[in-house]
């Protein structure tokens, strides 16, 4: 257990340098951005995701959860905190219920019957689905996040290099039809209409 918790710490530690010294450096001259929502900047600036945060990322992710794999794929600030938070509510919820179920044990045993009822059974069900359901959520996100990112990342890429989108003038041509004038008669057309 010694060796597997050394080995992820080793991971968890060494990763962002390992992921660093894979990308590419900067280009000399400044992409437009402009054309960039505020999230696509983001995901541009930082980079891909490398082969080394995905592997350490997961690994962490998967072993010891609490959004720590995120942490290392630079996917916290994103998604990463609600497993965090899931978790950690999760584990909260849980020891409620069995705060309330040692109380009602106690309780009940002593004859009073007074909280029998409040046996925390049902905090106890409810938390441990939820944790459940936060750790199976965690791993299969923390392993498909680097390729939806990095398939984000290439496709921002291509736009920014690309440049902006050329201006295109638009033409139409339709059919109208005028109101009568003064002597009842209606007038067919056609209307066009260019935008630039």
């Amino acid at each position: 257990m010694k060796k597997i918790f050394a080995l992820c710490l080793s991971i968890l530690l060494l990763s962002p340098i390992l992921s660093r010294a894979e990308t590419n450096p900067e280009p000399a001259k400044k992409p437009d951005l402009s054309m960039l929502s505020t999230d696509e900047v983001e995901v541009y600036q930082y980079g891909k995701i490398s082969n080394a945060s995905l592997i350490g990322g997961g690994l962490l992710g998967t072993f010891f959860g609490l959004g720590t794999g995120h942490i290392v794929e630079g996917q916290y600030g994103k998604k990463g905190w609600i497993f965090t938070v899931g978790e950690l509510g999760s584990i909260a919820v849980i020891s409620v219920g069995l705060a309330q179920a040692v109380n009602a044990g106690i309780d009940c045993s002593f004859g009073s019957g007074n909280n029998c009822s409040k046996s925390g059974d049902g905090l106890i069900i409810t938390g441990t689905l939820a944790y459940v359901g936060f750790r199976i959520w965690e791993i299969i996100d923390v392993w498909t996040t680097p390729s939806r990112v990095n398939a984000e990342y290439d496709a921002i890429k291509a736009r920014v290099e690309s440049g902006p989108a050329p201006k295109h003038t638009e033409m139409m041509l339709a059919p109208m039809m005028l109101a009568s004038d003064r002597n009842g008669k209606s007038t067919l057309g056609l209307q066009f209409l260019v935008r630039f």
